[in-house]
């Protein structure tokens, strides 16, 4: 049987990828559990780094570290522990990043990822200092324009919080992390459709808020905060920019289910923020509608319960990864913090894991949520 390392090495690394077979025989448990599921996921966006293993060292007799070198030329140490009967048990990813210790040392950081544009912002108080101030093309940042365009519009009376929809088959999005085709016929409030879209990046639920609040309030909420108009007009849904970018050649009578593969697999593989199929803002300008979420009485990272809740908004699609943080900082002055990286071709795993890596060692210096 091949050992749990040597089966990792292979199924990350190997220029043709495993069968999904070997993968289940020798890493995961039953081909149709969760696990398994999980582990093909991990496989697939690691891949996408285009790695090779430069060292690979033992740590206990379950436990074993191999460094993995992506093509780009950052580092990532991957710990793969296996049990007792020699499956795997579980893998950890951990970026070897420099030392950084302000705003210029994130850009730094994160210009080794190969990318084309690189912007980086940080707020302590009134001070916001950003590296490369221009427009890039942010991915679910724009989801935080939507929230609080929708939250004005619910205390200019257009929408109530408690305001309920019955969910329908258009209103479910492509690549969508919460609400799918089984939520179907079932009642969802703003709110809740606030709080998925915030913390889970649900495609389905901000999409089904534009459609509520209107296009234009979103956009005249990117105006507001300093974006001009015209770098998102028109603005589209989740669900309509998916099919601009890979949704080429698929029939309009395609069951969704068929259409979301295709549309995953393409967005694997094809760069499309360049021909304009993505959402575009400043980091001042997300710096700063994070600091009016943040002012509201009550807004979707409320219900974490947390006393003083760090507001935080993730950003990726091909070619594009993005963070954002907002929040009191180590003097309890509002701080902030985010980045944007923008390339040319899509961006893996290990690429991610080294640029929220870099981030959050930034937003430790901040005291951000300290």
């Amino acid at each position: 049987m091949v050992s749990v390392v040597d089966a990792a090495i292979s199924a990350l690394t190997d220029v043709e990828p495993p069968s999904r077979e070997f993968v289940d025989e020798a890493l995961a448990r039953p081909a149709d559990s969760p696990h398994s599921s999980r582990v093909h996921e991990v496989i697939d966006s690691v891949r996408m780094s285009r790695p090779r293993v430069t060292a690979v060292a033992e740590r206990g007799p379950l436990l074993s570290v191999v460094t993995l070198e992506a093509e780009c030329g950052i580092l990532v140490d991957t710990y793969v522990l296996a049990t007792r009967e020699r499956r795997l048990d579980g893998i950890r990813f951990e970026a070897q990043t420099p030392t950084v210790r302000d705003v210029h040392g994130l850009a730094t950081a994160l210009a080794d990822l190969g990318a084309d544009a690189v912007s980086t912002c940080t707020r302590r108080g009134e001070h916001v200092e950003v590296v490369r101030p221009g427009p890039l093309a942010v991915a679910s940042l724009m989801k935080v324009f939507v929230i609080e365009a929708v939250l004005a519009g619910v205390d200019d009376g257009v929408l109530a919080l408690d305001e309920s929809h019955r969910l329908r088959d258009v209103d479910i999005a492509y690549l969508s992390a919460g609400l799918g085709a089984e939520h179907v016929g079932t009642e969802v409030t703003v709110g809740e459709l606030c709080s998925l879209s915030a913390l889970q990046s649900d495609n389905s639920a901000t999409d089904l808020l534009v459609r509520l609040i209107g296009p234009d309030r979103v956009l005249k909420t990117f105006e507001q905060h300093g974006v001009e108009r015209g770098l998102n007009e028109p603005f589209r849904t989740t669900k309509d920019t998916f099919l601009a970018a890979w949704g080429e050649g698929i029939s309009p009578d395609a069951p969704h289910a068929e259409v979301d593969a295709t549309l995953r697999v393409r967005g694997l593989e094809r760069v499309a923020h360049g021909d304009g199929h993505d959402y575009v803002s400043t980091l001042t300008a997300v710096d700063s509608v994070m600091g009016a979420l943040a002012a509201r009485p009550w807004h979707p990272w409320s219900v974490t319960g947390a006393r003083a809740p760090v507001l935080f908004k993730g950003g990726s699609a091909p070619g594009v990864l993005a963070g954002a943080w907002f929040g009191p900082g180590a003097d309890r002055a509002p701080a902030g913090m985010s980045f944007c990286v923008n390339a040319g071709a899509p961006l893996g795993a290990l690429e991610e894991i080294y640029a929220f890596s870099c981030a959050e060692s930034l937003r430790e210096r901040l005291g951000l949520g300290a």
